[in-house]
């Protein structure tokens, strides 16, 4: 069992108070009313409500494996480790917006995790599944930056990885500390995410120099891009390598992910067009 549990309640009229008193003599838990719209000004609130020299962080749609908190309070016993991010399963898999969301993050969650190991990916930094030293937020006076969300699509908690990472704090990634995180199901909201991610990932690149990682940029020529249809076979094969679905639905699986990326393309241009301006 945890030491405490804070519920920051984000909704003006504290629409989460009653169901959260109903736990008041079950669970050490503390509820926060934060009047201040924004994820970042949420987690802000419970940063500085925060005692204890651990803060783990979940969403309000998650579903925590009994033994999350035991998971990533093993790996915290090496010093050396700032932080852990867990292992996401999906919640609602039956759903192809749903899962075409998470196939996505997956596989790039797999990718950088290559690349970074033996630690974790600064730019996976993910509030939905995370502990962290308390001490190391303090010390460099680290919160949640509002310049990094657009209406409820939030990537402040990849600023703060790269923030984090530049005080050479580091992380691991820890796969027993699981979280079942429900994705999105509709695909409005879901070209809406894509969309306004991409904004947000041309804000992180100027931030953190990351022009070469987040866009292909010369895919901004649709004609550049049509032509790249003929890799997109192998583009197929790494994603769906793990996945037993039918053929089918593969398929429909991967082009909503070229949509998905498309939107994430187009909302960055939106945003450099903007900067240029």
């Amino acid at each position: 069992m945890p030491d405490r549990i804070i519920v920051v309640d984000n909704d003006p009229d504290k629409s989460a108070e009653p169901v959260v008193l109903s736990f008041i003599n079950k669970l050490p838990v503390i509820y926060i009313s934060e009047q201040k719209q924004g994820t970042p000004c949420a987690r802000n609130a419970a940063i500085g409500i925060c005692k204890t020299a651990l803060l783990g962080f979940v969403d309000d749609d998650c579903t925590l494996d009994p033994h999350w908190t035991t998971s990533g309070l093993n790996a915290l016993r090496n010093k050396k480790i700032t932080y852990t991010i867990g292992k996401s399963l999906l919640y609602n898999t039956k759903n192809l917006i749903a899962l075409t969301q998470h196939i996505h993050y997956s596989y790039w969650l797999s990718r950088k995790l290559k690349q970074s190991f033996p630690f974790s990916p600064p730019m996976k930094f993910d509030t939905k599944n995370v502990i962290i030293r308390t001490n190391a937020l303090r010390k460099y006076r680290l919160i949640f930056n509002k310049h990094y969300t657009i209406n409820t699509v939030d990537s402040s908690d990849t600023d703060m990885g790269f923030r984090l990472d530049r005080k050479n704090r580091k992380g691991i990634f820890v796969p027993q500390m699981i979280v079942a995180h429900e994705e999105s199901e509709n695909l409005c909201r879901f070209l809406y995410k894509s969309y306004h991610r991409g904004r947000l990932a041309y804000r992180l690149a100027q931030q953190w120099d990351l022009w070469d990682e987040l866009v292909c940029l010369p895919h901004k020529n649709w004609l550049t891009y049509i032509k790249s249809i003929r890799y997109w076979p192998k583009e197929y094969a790494e994603y769906m390598t793990e996945n037993r679905q039918p053929p089918i639905i593969k398929i429909t699986i991967f082009l909503l992910i070229k949509v998905l990326e498309r939107a994430y393309l187009e909302g960055y241009l939106h945003e450099m067009s903007i900067s240029e301006k």
